[in-house]
């Protein structure tokens, strides 16, 4: 789901990998945000870019651990320039998620520049998936799936108690 309101476009993302134990579905880890080509900021009306660091903020506050924000840019410009303009991303989404009770000492940053492209591009073309910032939380969401799970398990006992059988669980 993507919607361009002010300077960015957000997306909540789902960016998890499947594990043996969870071979049915594909766990999420985090959340993207998608900046305008030489931004490194919400603007003032994108309400979705700030939807979505809430939600991180309010993920991290559910099952805490390590957030690691991940920052790319295109490849308009010099190198140098895209690895500056991606620090400077960084900076702003720690800056962001501290504010919204995100312990400072849990964001650990990486910075790319323009490499590690997510839709490689010949230089100096605004290629809006190159923009790209991700807050990633495994941890938090490693926790929220467990108390999904303990959930589904004591409603399926409940079940099997009073006599029907409970479906397979199949949440993530």
């Amino acid at each position: 789901m993507t919607r361009l309101l002010g300077s960015a476009i957000a997306i909540a993302a789902f960016l998890g990998s499947v594990t043996s134990a969870e071979a049915h579905c594909t766990p999420g880890v985090g959340y993207s945000i998608i900046f305008p080509s030489g931004l490194a900021e919400c603007g003032s009306a994108d309400n979705f870019c700030w939807q979505v660091l809430d939600m991180a903020a309010a993920t991290w506050a559910q099952g805490g651990g390590t957030v690691r924000v991940i920052t790319r840019a295109d490849t308009v410009g010099t190198a140098e320039a895209s690895r500056l303009l991606t620090d400077q991303r960084a900076g702003y989404l720690r800056e962001q998620l501290a504010e919204r009770g995100v312990s400072p000492d849990q964001i650990v940053i990486d910075s790319r520049g323009d490499q590690d492209l997510a839709r490689p591009t010949a230089d100096e073309i605004a290629e809006p998936l190159n923009n790209i910032a991700s807050v990633e939380l495994p941890e938090a969401f490693a926790a929220a799936r467990r108390r999904h799970f303990e959930a589904y398990l004591e409603w399926a006992e409940a079940e099997r108690g009073a006599g029907r059988v409970p479906p397979p669980y199949m949440g993530c």
